[in-house]
């Protein structure tokens, strides 16, 4: 209620004048007119650039060509990446030995299907730590 009063006491202060800019500021900004302003001074800028750099200027642009595909390898430079792949670790600092063994128990001596709703943190015995 003291906002409602705040409010309608600043529009008797300011005049139906200032409170008729402000509507229509926030009217426009509501239906999005400053937006679609600026996003049509953007496509101008983008358009000239364009023109500029004699590339197609417009909504939908030129589909681009399709690249050129790289130049074949010599034969002995195909087998030797391959032989270089091959003898790589299989990840970076990965030394090759027995798996690690299974990941340790977060739960501890605690059931880890407990519902967490259900649990007593304040009760003897059942303190979980964090």
């Amino acid at each position: 209620m003291g906002n409602i009063l705040l409010a309608a006491d600043a529009a008797l202060r300011l005049g139906p004048r200032a409170i008729g800019h402000w509507f229509w500021h926030r009217l426009r900004l509501g239906c999005g007119v400053p937006q679609r302003s600026l996003a049509r001074q953007l496509a101008r800028q983008a358009d000239a650039a364009a023109a500029r750099e004699g590339r197609p200027a417009g909504r939908f642009l030129a589909v681009p060509s399709v690249p050129t595909p790289p130049p074949d390898l010599p034969a002995g430079a195909r087998d030797a990446v391959l032989a270089a792949i091959r003898a790589a670790p299989a990840a970076p600092g990965a030394v090759p030995g027995p798996a690690p063994g299974p990941a340790p128990d977060w739960h501890g001596p605690f059931a880890a299907h407990a519902p967490s709703l259900g649990l007593d943190l304040f009760g003897p015995g059942d303190v979980r730590p964090v």
